[in-house]
């Protein structure tokens, strides 16, 4: 009903300065030479000979992120809520990455709440953001799709410590017309050959609060089919070929 509003808005607006146009003439001031006309047209070159975006070929994609799926119960916490493991491990939620997921669960009772939760770190702010909810007894993990108490991370070493390293996940917000990098930490000894930007896909395994590389990683590696939309920028996966 608003889209129509403006539309008829628009409509008669647009007709209205026709009509005014036809009873008025149009007063155009003189043009001395021609310089307008050739600085538009060198305008007009200069953006034809601006060089496209390179698409980043299918078999050259990477996707980066970092997902993961815990099992528990949704609890009120302050004014927030908090998901609760049988193990008493508790995740802040901090928001929710899909529209519509807070509503449903608000439509369950307290019985209902309990399942398998799949979640975004909250790169900004300690805690999780929620992707989905199951509480079916005959749930199963779908492809690529981490299994309870399992975090999938793929992306490009950050940094690297004696005991630790970090690796980047994805891209947040733009600010000053630059994309913030999220750095996911990890609390566990990186391989001796590893070196920043090197590209990783690990899983995680969870331990209490805390998510930690046992050495397994991900099957499918780091090339991935056209339904994922989260790509490493064009730059960094040409140069890791």
């Amino acid at each position: 009903m608003a889209s129509e509003t403006l539309d008829q808005k628009q409509t008669a607006l647009e007709a209205g300065s026709s009509s005014q146009g036809a009873n008025e003439v149009e007063k155009v001031p003189a043009v001395s030479d021609d310089s307008g006309l050739r600085a538009a047209a060198s305008a007009g070159e200069k953006k034809q000979k601006r060089k496209k975006h390179k698409a980043v070929p299918l078999s050259q994609r990477r996707m980066v992120q970092a997902i993961g799926r815990i099992e528990g119960r949704i609890l009120p916490d302050g004014n927030s809520v908090t998901i609760v493991t049988e193990d008493g491990a508790a995740f802040r939620v901090r928001g929710f990455g899909k529209p519509g997921l807070a509503v449903r669960l608000l439509a369950l009772s307290d019985s209902e709440r309990y399942g398998k939760f799949s979640f975004w770190p909250a790169f900004d702010k300690d805690g999780i953001l929620l992707v989905s909810f199951n509480n079916s007894d005959d749930w199963v993990p779908q492809k690529n799709s981490p299994p309870v108490d399992q975090m999938f991370v793929c992306g490009t070493i950050q940094a690297l410590e004696g005991d630790r390293f970090s690796v980047l996940v994805g891209y947040g917000r733009k600010q000053y017309g630059k994309g913030v990098e999220r750095i996911l930490p990890i609390e566990s000894a990186p391989l001796p050959e590893w070196k920043a930007g090197d590209w990783v896909d690990l899983i995680l395994h969870r331990q209490g609060e805390e998510w930690l590389w046992q050495g397994d990683f991900h099957p499918r590696g780091p090339k991935v089919g056209e339904q994922f939309n989260s790509w490493l920028r064009y730059g960094e996966a040409e140069a890791l070929g």
